[in-house]
């Protein structure tokens, strides 16, 4: 029973570190948007960047709002499961808007646009494998949604290049899976550390607080023994 309440304790925790860090990746959202579509402008359909765009937009601000309500709030065990519920669902939408760039908005006929989209993809991974690490599966939701359809745009175009960058973006996937996860465990383990020391504090406190009860219970003893002692004195 302990075990799942220190589990359920330490869940709550990473939740809020997410909380804490997602507003960067919110950040990077529409400054990274801003640039490709500016950068895109020349080479990709106008109607299709401005739809992305404003859907990408509309999906930063809605996950603002959705932090500007959690962050500083005081969760509990069973509220917190529904919160990162949420959260990993806004993470993984945020995901396809960046995985539809890498599909639909791949332009076939410039290398050097194709690399700047595999470029900024690889960033937002790179950044999100920080800042949604402590949630681990919202990490996952947003990697495997970002980065999946360039894999298969990749395989889809067919040359030997391509196959290479597609095989490539599967190393990728798995290396910031595994780092991810790696400062997932450290997180995990620094939060438990943090509740230990917590605990040992609170014991210390509360045993300090009986001894000084105790020494007050035996200098009232104290003072009424000499006073007795003294009385004994005078009656002698």
């Amino acid at each position: 029973m302990e075990d799942i309440q220190q589990h359920e304790r330490t869940q709550v925790e990473l939740l809020k570190q997410a909380l804490k860090l997602a507003p960067v990746a919110v950040f990077a959202t529409l400054l990274n948007s801003t640039i490709l579509v500016v950068v895109l402008w020349q080479v990709t359909s106008h109607k299709s960047l401005i739809i992305w765009l404003v859907i990408t937009f509309g999906l930063a601000v809605q996950r603002f709002l959705f932090l500007y309500r959690y962050r500083g709030a005081a969760l509990q065990s069973h509220e917190a499961a529904q919160v990162a519920r949420k959260f990993v669902v806004s993470i993984g939408l945020a995901g396809i808007t960046w995985g539809y760039v890498g599909f639909f908005l791949f332009p076939l006929d410039s290398p050097t646009h194709q690399t700047l989209i595999v470029f900024v993809l690889c960033g937002m991974v790179a950044g999100a494998a920080e800042t949604f690490s402590p949630l681990f599966p919202a990490f996952i939701a947003f990697v495997l949604s970002a980065l999946v359809p360039l894999f298969i745009r990749f395989v889809t175009i067919g040359e030997a290049v391509y196959y290479a960058m597609s095989v490539m973006t599967l190393l990728y996937i798995a290396l910031t899976l595994i780092i991810a996860k790696r400062i997932n465990v450290t997180s995990n383990r620094l939060v438990e550390l943090k509740e230990h020391f917590s605990r040992m504090v609170e014991e210390r406190t509360a045993s300090n607080a009986k001894l000084q009860e105790r020494t007050a219970e035996l200098s009232v003893s104290n003072k009424a023994l000499r006073e007795y002692a003294e009385r004994l004195e005078k009656l002698n």
